[in-house]
């Protein structure tokens, strides 16, 4: 990350020369607060592009400021009937600038530097041939000063802006020949070929250390301040394996959103460590807990990252043992059973799978359930030395998922089975309409948001509601809350295996969840196939934390689903949502205030 320079960058401020048009400004400042916190903090720099103009410039400082300036009713240098005087180029200007006079015919030509009280500073009086002719002013001081070009028949006037001396003790105007400049008297704003009009649009990037890049889309049409929502950057850590009878090969993997990372220090507490970035290692004694930690070199620091007890080895293998790919769904319900034993060479495998069915011989079976119930396996493995049995009561959970449901206002609504899960189709939209966006109460009264407050919008994309109130102020993770009965708030690992079985079910999690096309989600919806027919929205959200104003996110952008589980985190609680985005084709998870309003996808309650 560059080193913090605050830097104004006023970009071609032309004279208030009548002879070339009106300068016209915005003057847009960027700003940044914690995700989390809500707390200003510094930027670094902010990155300006014009994809309208193909352009783009960097500033700097703490809250970076940039000014749009352009031109109206600007003359050319198209006629030689009378002296012509173009603006200075650059302007402003660091110590030196250049300006270009047309002269009809030959003449003597005066110019005079002078400042804001008309004190004069510098002269300069010339005979110039018919043509283009350039001259050179250097100030030996930063500010405001005026350049006075005239032939005898016709004087002009040029604002100068100096940001800083030229070094030098005097002031001075210099002829430079009659070598032609670029013509920058129609150009607008610019820094270095940046350039911008009325109407166009910006992509500005914010970049400071510790923190996400994020970019946001504006049209400036008058003075803003723009402020950016960045996360912290983290790093934390995974395992593929963590606990098992020894040996367990375990490989780990960086989690993390910190860019360009160098260097990774891998310590698995068992005095071993590594520096590839995601290594394997294998753990070889049981009974022994160990705690892994990493270290990770990045551009603006060192990150930590470290899981106490994360993986664990037990004592003694299991004799027999096996594992089913699913435990709970619907029918009718496929099931993967896989063995586990440390018998040498078995010779004999019996599955008896509770329904009345069994099977010799595999080891590792596959069953179809038809009926709704709950099923009892047990399996049998042998050799020359005998036979042992493991048995799981009740293991299997088998029920269904209806075509709809209704909810306690008497809405109806489409419902989907997806993998072992049954979902509504549709985003819940129970309850009474709040005008205006005070805060829904614990109240006795079941209350939504409507978005921009029309009942009609919540018709398409159902209701948005605060963590408390979707969960009817009973915080107990998996609570039926607003959903009807049977059903219950998603909780984070309801989501988790939805979004699993929609990676599955295509190419990207995000893709095969989200409504395909542009009816309600903007383009480029990328990867949307809806392969899962969950068929998402892109509904937007509510921003609601105490101390800003509400304003609505995102609609047709984003949309995220609400779950049960919470925690603290540093001031307050937060809770888990499910996030979908128009550019992206993957499903991931956010964290959000507790104020933040979402919409609700009620999942079926298993049968136990």
């Amino acid at each position: 990350m560059k080193k913090p320079i605050y830097l104004l960058i006023l970009l071609c401020f032309f004279s208030l020369s009548h002879t070339f048009g009106q300068t016209e400004s915005y003057l847009l400042t960027f700003k940044a607060r914690d995700y989390y916190t809500h707390d200003t903090i510094s930027l670094d720099s902010v990155f300006v592009e014009n994809p309208a103009r193909n352009c783009d410039t960097t500033i700097y400082g703490v809250f970076p400021k940039l000014v749009l300036s352009w031109v109206t009713g600007v003359d050319e240098f198209t006629t030689m009937n009378s002296l012509q005087v173009a603006q200075n180029y650059p302007n402003p200007y660091a110590g030196s600038t250049k300006c270009t006079i047309k002269l009809p015919d030959k003449k003597e030509v005066n110019i005079t530097l002078t400042n804001v009280h008309g004190k004069q500073l510098a002269a300069l009086q010339k005979t110039l041939p018919a043509g283009t002719h350039t001259f050179t002013v250097e100030t030996a001081a930063s500010g405001i000063f005026f350049l006075t070009v005239s032939d005898g028949d016709v004087s002009k006037t040029l604002k100068l802006n100096s940001l800083r001396s030229s070094g030098k003790n005097n002031f001075r105007i210099s002829y430079s020949g009659n070598k032609e400049l670029p013509d920058n008297s129609k150009k607008s704003t610019q820094d270095r070929g940046f350039t911008f009009l009325p109407g166009d649009e910006l992509d500005v990037t914010y970049y400071t250390s510790r923190y996400e890049e994020k970019s946001l889309n504006i049209q400036p049409s008058n003075n803003t301040t723009y402020i950016n929502t960045l996360k912290p950057n983290y790093l934390s850590l995974r395992s593929d394996s963590t606990w098992g009878y020894a040996p367990i090969p375990a490989t780990f993997t960086v989690l993390t959103n910190i860019p360009n990372l160098t260097a990774w220090s891998w310590n698995f507490g068992d005095g071993e460590t590594s520096d590839l970035e995601n290594p394997t290692h294998t753990y070889t004694t049981p009974g022994t807990y160990y705690t892994v930690s990493l270290t990770a070199q990045g551009d603006d620091g060192t990150y930590f990252a470290t899981k106490q007890d994360y993986i664990h080895t037990l004592n003694e293998p299991a004799v027999v043992n096996f594992e089913a790919s699913v435990t709970h769904g619907m029918v009718p319900m496929s099931v993967h059973f896989i063995s586990h034993t440390d018998i040498q060479n078995p010779t004999m495998w019996i599955w008896s799978f509770g329904d009345g069915s069994t099977v010799q011989g595999v080891q590792n079976p596959y069953h179809s359930y038809d009926d709704v119930g709950l099923y009892t396996v047990s399996l049998t493995v042998g050799d020359n030395n005998g036979t042992t049995t493991k048995t799981r009561e009740n293991y299997i959970h088998v029920s269904y998922c209806p075509s709809t449901v209704t909810d306690a206002d008497g809405n109806v609504y489409n419902t989907i089975a997806i993998g072992s899960q049954c979902w509504m189709k549709e985003n819940l939209n129970v309850g009474t309409r709040i005008s205006g966006l005070t805060a829904q109460a614990n109240n006795g009264v079941l209350e939504k948001f409507c978005f921009d407050g029309y009942e009609s919008n919540c018709d398409t994309y159902g209701g948005y509601y605060q963590f408390g109130e979707f969960m009817q102020y009973n915080y107990t993770e998996g609570t039926q809350g607003i959903c009807p009965n049977g059903w219950h708030i998603p909780t984070e690992d309801d989501l988790t295996i939805l979004r699993a079985v929609a990676e599955a079910a295509g190419t990207t999690s995000g893709g095969s969840l989200k409504e395909p096309a542009y009816v309600h989600w903007l383009y480029p919806n990328s990867s949307a196939d809806n392969l899962t027919s969950f068929t998402a929205l892109g509904a937007g959200w509510l921003e609601m934390d105490y101390g800003y104003d509400p304003w609505w996110v995102a609609i047709k952008r984003q949309t995220l689903f609400g779950s049960s589980t919470f925690e603290t985190f540093k001031k307050g609680y937060i809770y888990y949502a499910l996030d979908l985005y128009y550019k992206s084709e993957f499903a991931d998870f956010t964290i959000l205030h507790l104020f933040d309003a979402v919409s609700i996808r009620c999942i079926k309650d298993q049968q136990e």
